[in-house]
Formats: C-alpha cells, structure tokens, sequence
C-alpha cells in the first residue's frame, strides 16, 4: 500500500500488528510494534496505539509500564471519548487485564468499582477477575451474562465462551467446559483471533487445548490464518493442511501466563476498604468510630465481619492480610 503520510503509516502498522496478534505471531506484532514507537509517526495521543501495545504487553508476559500509559490515556481523554461509552469500557476491559496480567488483583478492582456495571465490556473483566481468584461460579455466572446480551461482538462473545468453559473446567464439570470451549473455538474461527482463547489463565488454558485435542474446530480455525504467509514469519498453513490445527494447538501450549491465578484472594467491598485503611491508620476503634461517625459497638461488628472476610481473628493478621493483597500501602 501507499503510505504517503504518517497517519497511514501508523494505521497500516496498527492493523498489520492487530492482525499479527489475533493469529499469536507475537514476533511479528513486535515489529510493527517497534514501528510505533517511532516518533515520526505521531501516534502518541491515537488510544487504538496503547490499547494493542497492552495487549502485546499481556501476549509476552511483558507488560512493563503500558498499565500507567493505558490509565494516563483514559484519564487525560475520558471527557471527550463517544458518549456511548463502548470506547471507555474496552480500554477499562484492557487495563483490568493488564493488572489481572500482573497479578495485581486490587488494582483491577480499583478500575471496577469506578466502571459502569451493565456494559458488556465490563461484565466481562468482572467475569475475568473472579476467575483468577478462584471463583469459578461466579465467572461462569458473569460469563453467562455477557452471552445472553443480543447486541454483542463476536470478539466479546468468544471471550465470554472461554472464560465460561475455564470457570466449568474450574468447577469440575467437564463435559459442559469441553462443549463450551468447543464453541469458544468455533467463535475464535467466525472472528479471526486467538486472543479469547490466549485470555484465559494457563493452567486452565493448557488444559482445555489438552481436552480438545481431537476437535475438529482446530483444523476449521486454522486456515483463517494462511493469508499471513506473506505477511508474517508466523503462517499457520492453508486448507488441507492436516498439520495445521496441531501448529496452532502448539502456538497456544507455547503461549506464556497471560492472567495471574490469585486462588484465596479476597475482593473486599469499598466500605471493606476503607474499615481496613482506618485500621491501618488509627490506634483504637474509638477513634475509627468518630472518624465513621458511628458507636463504638456498630465499628466493633464492622471489623468481626472484616476479619471473618479475610479469614483472620485479629487486627495484626488484618493487616497483614491487608499488604499481601495490594489493599494497603507499602510506602508513605
């Protein structure tokens, strides 16, 4: 193509890395990534640049510092983004990810608590996040309402498949996982990307690839990828191919942790929170209470259903529990 101006040569190095990463040729989706760090280009205030480099970041396990880009982004362009608000969700969905990447369970929940509740988008990291907590019910559950909503991308729908075939392989029915992330497969082949699939933390993932061995949905998916032999180092092969579902099976195997398994971590309420954060700063619970503004005996129950959260039986082990789960400064 002709790429007269920066703008379209950013453009062409966008889709060629977006379409390099829906196939997991991370090799080369970090050439035309390295073609964006280029400041000639002039990509620096385009959002579509800092959202795939996060992807990119997850894909690598090399996330470095594209969660305070992505944030920083958010911010300084949240006023003017569609008023629809389907551009602020996803990137909210990608700096979930970003953190879930880093294991950064609290930080994700940060995001969460200042997110709107019924979009799509968000459901699904709400749907993420408990699934690398360990609480597969639930994650199933948010996965579920994500594919009942009528108006929804094919990219969203085949993420919400493969978080609910993790979540019913977590809870150990597996019959439903293995007919659930068969058609996760089946929707990664109508939108051409991996990347629902890569999303899923890899102990489950490797697993579910394990299961599914034999599906005949890995040689379907295949040939949506053999246009890249031109483009890429990374061609998965072309109809017929009978080796080409095993090279793609072998591309997800080979794929590193993508979201953090964070089993026994506690989500805390924001009332939770900010209990915690007093105790952490206040010497007694007089002093928590006139700062709540409440009786003494209504803070005292407050933190008995704090500790049985946490699964502690005092204020040390509160604490405690408080840094090792982000939910507490380290520094001042």
């Amino acid at each position: 193509p002709r790429l007269n101006t920066p703008h379209t040569r950013t453009a062409y190095s966008l889709a060629r890395m977006i379409r390099a990463m829906d196939g997991l040729d991370l090799d080369a989706a970090s050439r035309y990534s390295a073609r964006l760090t280029d400041p000639s280009l002039g990509h620096h205030s385009w959002l579509g640049v800092v959202q795939y480099r996060s992807l990119l970041g997850i894909l690598r396990s090399d996330v470095g510092i594209e969660g305070k880009r992505l944030e920083q982004i958010i911010d300084t362009n949240r006023s003017s983004l569609p008023a629809d608000g389907l551009l602020l969700h996803s990137l909210q969905l990608m700096l979930v990810s970003l953190h879930l990447a880093q294991g950064q369970t609290h930080l994700a929940q940060n995001v969460l608590l200042d997110a709107e509740t019924e979009s799509p988008y968000i459901i699904l990291a709400r749907a993420q996040l408990h699934l690398t907590i360990g609480e597969h019910g639930t994650a199933a559950h948010l996965a579920n309402r994500v594919l009942s909503q009528k108006s929804l991308d094919l990219h969203a729908r085949a993420s919400a498949r493969a978080i609910q075939a993790a979540s019913l392989l977590g809870k150990g029915e597996l019959a439903e996982s293995d007919s659930a992330f068969v058609d996760a497969l089946e929707y990664c082949r109508i939108a051409a990307s991996l990347i629902p699939v890569a999303l899923v933390p890899k102990s489950l993932r490797d697993q579910l690839i394990a299961r599914s061995s034999s599906a005949a949905e890995w040689d379907l998916i295949a040939p949506v990828f053999a246009s890249e032999s031109n483009a890429t180092d990374g061609a998965i092969g072309g109809p017929g191919d009978r080796g080409a579902g095993e090279r793609l099976r072998q591309r997800l195997l080979d794929l590193g942790e993508t979201l953090r398994i964070r089993a026994g971590h506690t989500l805390l309420s924001p009332s939770q929170r900010q209990l915690l954060a007093l105790l952490d700063t206040q010497s007694s619970v007089s002093a928590i209470a006139a700062e709540l503004s409440l009786v003494e005996g209504t803070v005292k129950n407050k933190l008995s259903n704090l500790y049985a959260r946490l699964g502690v039986r005092n204020r040390r082990d509160a604490l405690a529990r408080g840094y090792e789960y982000g939910y507490l400064p380290t520094e001042r």
